[in-house]
């Protein structure tokens, strides 16, 4: 006789109010890996897209690059800082707990009782993802 062993962290049971029970996989760090590159990708080709037409653009007019630039710079940076502290709260509150990467893998980010995440816990989990990652 065979026996089976089931592992315990790959699963978890959520009880609703009307005691119903549902069972939902969790993902590893194998499958969240890849969704978690996706979504820097996404965030590079944006820099660099965004700095690619700035080049263009000032490379085309002078003029433009004298009077707009300091100006460009600043909303480069401040959009460099906005897409890399609020691009996971962002999407993550907009679609139900997924990032462009987790729909690509087909994931996503639930509360402790089974429900796709809220905006205050999206803006929690990926501000609090920078101690984690320890980039501070």
């Amino acid at each position: 006789m065979e026996q089976t062993a089931e592992r315990l962290d790959c699963f978890v049971r959520v009880k609703t109010p009307e005691n119903i029970e549902f069972e939902y996989a969790l993902a590893g760090p194998f499958q969240r890996f890849p969704a978690f590159l996706v979504d820097i990708f996404i965030r590079v080709a944006v820099f660099f897209g965004l700095g690619f037409i700035l080049t263009i653009g000032f490379g085309l007019s002078p003029l433009l690059a004298q009077v707009f630039g300091p100006f460009l710079v600043v909303g480069f940076i401040i959009g460099f800082f906005l897409m890399s502290w609020f691009y996971g709260a962002f999407f993550e509150t907009q679609f139900n707990g997924r990032t462009v990467g987790k729909m690509v893998f087909k994931l996503r980010t639930i509360s402790i009782d089974g429900r796709p995440i809220n905006g205050e816990q999206a803006a929690l989990r990926n501000i609090l993802r920078s101690a984690d990652m320890c980039l501070l």
